[in-house]
């Protein structure tokens, strides 16, 4: 007799990061039979996060830049095949309308988040109306499930389960370098390369000379952090020629990331990988190894500017630090990159999320709505959306370790290493299989030790 399938819809690289811990323990507990999907508008990059996590998605749909095609993406699939529930996360409203009205119960994780502010928010409008149609509202923390309740949401159908972030940053972690990987394959295919004239013959020519060509080959030569180092040695050389030919360094649309990166931030460096103006770790003029200190920088358009402007000024004034941009970067390296920064600037809940998992301190520009959680109970800090207050609140943190590491053992409330269990578990008892299980404690765990 072959298990019922539960599809889990990515729509997003984060959602992917978070439901590969639930395909797992799906698997673990034999119950169902996961099926993950990957969709949304870059499905490729979505599909590579599952890879980076150690699984491949089942299924690959074509891309959906809108909702409209989002629903028709999903529809088409379970027209053909049905599956028993389907499992969403987050604001991927397109998944859940398209198993509504196929019929498909509809799991939700981390439903009940809500900005709180008055302006109008797309994500926030998804969430809502996503509450309408689920079936099992799986919430990550106890606001989120009294939002659900407020809104008129059954209490029956509310189940406290945290978040699957703490289980995501585990399994990076626990997962080897492919960086490590890579040199070792390639030291042996260098090994193994023959050589004399037919050797020379095949590594000339114009072919050779145009695979070889550019900074990008020169980035993939480089080693693990090579995109990066390219893209902020682009930035920096601009920004040296601004001086050189204005007196003074300039924040004008000259200082870009690099023609192959783009960012959340306009473009700029410091959402799309780069550093602002500064060697990347483990790397001097001289040569001389260092380990700097790292900075890790993610906002919404809303506090583009006196974030942006806060960064320059720290790195100026320190020239120990790096500030890398982290909304862009794809997994793993974004997970690796949080889990190695001292502070995390963001009002992105995803990139927050990630950093509370790894322990790492948080400093949430504007009024915090999204997180207001972590704010609450210490291990994010929130700080208004000003240059001044944003400087002087991380070079606060940056002084002391005592500091940065008091807020990290507060841990995250999103979640307590258990939550992937638990909506497995969920999902099967919706389904007839065994019980729901018990909610999560009010008092999580802390985060992964640093």
């Amino acid at each position: 007799m072959s298990l019922p399938e539960v599809h889990l819809a990515g729509g997003t690289c984060a959602e992917a990061l978070r439901l590969v811990p639930v395909a797992l323990a799906m698997r673990e507990q034999g119950l169902v039979n996961p099926v993950l999907l990957a969709a949304g508008p870059d499905p490729t990059a979505v599909a590579r996060t599952y890879i980076a996590c150690g699984l491949a998605a089942d299924v690959t749909l074509p891309a959906a830049t809108d909702l409209g095609a989002a629903i028709r993406r999903y529809d088409q699939l379970w027209a053909a095949r049905t599956p028993a529930a389907v499992l969403v996360r987050g604001d991927n409203l397109g998944a859940a309308l398209a198993a509504y009205w196929r019929r498909v119960p509809v799991m939700h994780m981390d439903p009940g988040r809500r900005s709180g502010s008055l302006v109008a928010d797309d994500a926030d409008a998804n969430r809502r109306l996503l509450a309408q149609v689920a079936t099992v509202h799986l919430a990550a923390a106890p606001l989120a499930a009294m939002n659900l309740l407020d809104e008129r949401v059954v209490a029956g159908d509310v189940l406290l389960t945290g978040g699957t972030t703490i289980e995501a940053a585990r399994l990076m972690a626990s997962r080897p370098r492919r960086a490590s990987r890579t040199r070792r394959a390639s030291q042996r295919t260098a090994e193994s390369r023959p050589t004399g004239p037919q050797a020379d013959a095949r590594a000339t020519g114009p072919q050779a000379d145009a695979r070889a060509a550019g900074p990008q080959a020169d980035a993939r030569a480089a080693g693990p952090r090579a995109a990066e180092t390219w893209a902020a040695e682009t930035w920096a050389a601009q920004m040296r020629a601004s001086e050189s030919t204005a007196g003074g360094p300039t924040t004008d649309g000259a200082t870009t990331d690099g023609p192959a990166r783009g960012g959340s931030m306009a473009g700029r460096p410091m959402a799309g990988g780069a550093m602002v103006g500064r060697p990347m770790a483990g790397e001097t003029p001289a040569g001389e190894a260092r380990a700097n200190r790292v900075i890790v920088a993610g906002v919404s358009a809303a506090f583009d500017e006196p974030v942006r402007e806060a960064m320059l000024a720290i790195a100026a004034a320190q020239h120990d630090i790096d500030v890398i941009g982290g909304l862009s970067m794809p997994y793993p390296e974004r997970s690796r990159l949080v889990a190695m920064a001292d502070i995390v600037v963001t009002d992105d809940v995803d990139l927050a999320e990630e950093a509370l998992a790894a322990g790492t301190a948080v400093l949430v520009p504007g009024d915090g709505g999204g997180l207001t959680e972590a704010i609450h109970a210490g291990s994010a800090r929130q700080v208004d959306a000003e240059a001044g207050e944003i400087v002087a609140a991380a070079t606060e943190l940056l002084a002391s370790r005592v500091r940065r590491d008091s807020m990290g053992i507060y841990g995250s409330p999103y979640g307590d290493g258990m939550a992937a269990a638990r909506i497995a578990q969920a999902t099967a008892a919706l389904l007839g299989h065994g019980q729901f299980p018990d909610p999560m404690p009010a008092r999580p765990e802390a985060g992964l030790p640093r």
